[in-house]
């Protein structure tokens, strides 16, 4: 049997102007463990949102 591929997986919490409309972006699930922190991007826009997504994530 194969094992499923593994997509990577962004996990984050936006502040700022488009905080509202991108949770269909975002990976976040229920709550965290102690210890696990996710970052906090601030951001003005949904373009600079997916520039910062893509930056953490390469």
């Amino acid at each position: 049997m194969k094992s499923a591929t593994k997509m990577p997986a962004i996990e984050a919490i936006v502040i700022g102007a488009c905080a509202g409309g991108v949770e269909a972006l975002l990976n976040i699930p229920g709550p965290l463990r102690e210890g696990f922190a996710l970052p906090i991007i601030p951001v003005r826009g949904i373009g600079r949102l997916l520039v910062e997504l893509e930056r953490i994530a390469c």
